[in-house]
């Protein structure tokens, strides 16, 4: 299977962060997402902790969970998922979008 891109929306704090990774699954591509984030979008996202601090309730999420529970296709659309997951107690919505990387 080829590797896919994936892109990540990211809404935390009233703002929306983007980046991207390629992978073979969804499920693959957050996996990869969490354990090796953008450094920009942790700077733009103003942790307390900074990198140290991200996605580790998610990372504890998927570790405990099935991965196919924690992303959930986002009804009525094709190649797209969405993500939730808590960060410094505050709610984290991610949409993760199966990206054409020919454009």
């Amino acid at each position: 299977m080829p590797l896919l891109l994936y892109t990540f929306c990211v809404n935390f704090r009233s703002g929306t962060y983007l980046s991207q990774n390629e992978a073979k699954t969804p499920e693959l591509a957050l996996r990869a997402w969490v354990d090796d984030p953008d450094e920009e979008m942790i700077a733009a996202l103003d942790l307390r902790d900074g990198v140290e601090s991200w996605g580790e309730s998610l990372k504890d999420k998927l570790e405990l969970w099935n991965i196919s529970d924690v992303i959930v296709p986002i009804r009525g659309l094709k190649n797209c998922w969405s993500v939730h997951f808590l960060q410094e107690d505050e709610g984290v919505f991610v949409d993760i979008i199966q990206t054409d990387a020919r454009s």
